[in-house]
């Protein structure tokens, strides 16, 4: 396939040509560190994020490498640099409330791939993280919001595969 982006919902393919098997391992490879690549090799499928500079400017971005008819694939999406607010994203800051500062009880977040669960779940641990007084711990795969640090609070993110094994 030719490169392909999503636009407003839809797969556009861009104007490139295909890339051959070895112009995708090449650009595969450059994306993650050594590490990285190892467990991509033995697993056949990877979940990481990583920063790449822009126009001059740091942009983060989540990947998913995985391997198709014996050849090198990869999803690469792009994550916002600031955890957006509630009101940009149409989720009641009244309800990101009552499931941040529950002091009981287990909160699922589940949706379909693209439906805003990890930013969701960012705006709502945010919301923990500038009140202060919090240690909050996250264990992702990978991470993509990076937490402000906030005076009052400390946010350890935990990577699945770079800090820990597994999500146990």
């Amino acid at each position: 396939y030719p490169p392909v982006r999503r636009l407003h919902g839809d797969l556009v393919e861009m104007a490139e040509p295909a890339l051959s098997g070895d112009e995708t391992q090449h650009l595969v490879r450059s994306l993650c560190s050594t590490d990285a690549f190892a467990r991509f090799q033995l697993h056949k499928d990877l979940d990481f994020s990583f920063e790449l500079a822009v126009e001059g400017r740091f942009c983060r971005f989540r990947a998913n490498l995985f391997r198709s008819g014996g050849h090198f694939g990869a999803c690469v999406r792009g994550v916002p640099s600031t955890i957006p607010a509630f009101d940009w994203a149409g989720f009641p800051e009244d309800l990101a409330k009552r499931l941040a500062f529950r002091r009981d009880g287990l909160v699922i977040v589940t949706g379909a791939t693209g439906s805003g669960k990890t930013t969701t779940l960012a705006m709502i641990v945010n919301l923990l993280n500038l009140a202060g007084g919090y240690r909050i711990i996250t264990v992702e795969e990978p991470v993509e919001y990076v937490f402000p640090l906030v005076s009052g609070s400390v946010v350890s993110q935990r990577e699945v595969g770079t800090d820990v094994l597994t999500f146990a």
